[in-house]
């Protein structure tokens, strides 16, 4: 659906106005120093940019910090239980653990380094995508009634992959 309504929006560009997203023509930090009127650097010092960044104000960040961690924590573990829980009837569970290695060793740190966001690992796509690849039989339940229980999972990597290449793309395309 992203690349039908994608190439119709193309097609009738100039006919109807559309609010495009603008993408920058070069890969290079979107903040303006209003100070010196320059991007700011790649790398961010702790200590502040035009001004020295009161100490007091590191430790008292500690505060929102510590509750984003925890946030994390439970986002990342939340997810993997409700996913990996027996009911959901995947065949090789631990694929979450090494999505969350290939985070902890190539993505984290590079956000960090950078100032970055962290990813995380969104509890809802998470399940909504385990339950559309999921195939579900109707079994009775005692004292009347029926429920859909999981009979087996398409354990695969190709849509997320696909989704980031195709977010990728449209980048591209819109420069």
């Amino acid at each position: 659906s992203i690349l039908v309504f994608s190439g119709l929006a193309a097609i009738w560009r100039d006919e109807v106005e559309i609010a495009w997203l603008e993408v920058a023509s070069e890969f290079r930090p979107t903040w303006t120093n209003p100070a010196t009127s320059e991007a700011r650097p790649w790398v961010i010092s702790p200590m502040g940019i035009n001004k020295d960044f009161p100490i007091w104000a590191i430790f008292l960040m500690a505060v929102p910090a510590l509750g984003l961690t925890v946030l994390g924590f439970l986002d990342q573990n939340l997810t993997t239980i409700i996913v990996n829980r027996p009911a959901s009837g995947l065949k090789k569970p631990v694929g979450y653990h090494l999505d969350l290695l290939v985070c902890a060793i190539c993505i984290y740190p590079v956000c960090a380094f950078l100032g970055l966001p962290f990813p995380h690992n969104s509890t809802a796509p998470s399940l909504i995508h385990q339950m559309s690849l999921s195939t579900y039989d109707t079994v009775p339940v005692p004292g009347g009634g029926t429920r859909q229980v999981v009979s087996k999972v398409a354990e695969q990597r190709v849509t997320n992959l696909t989704i980031h290449i195709l977010i990728g793309f449209s980048l591209a395309v819109g420069s």
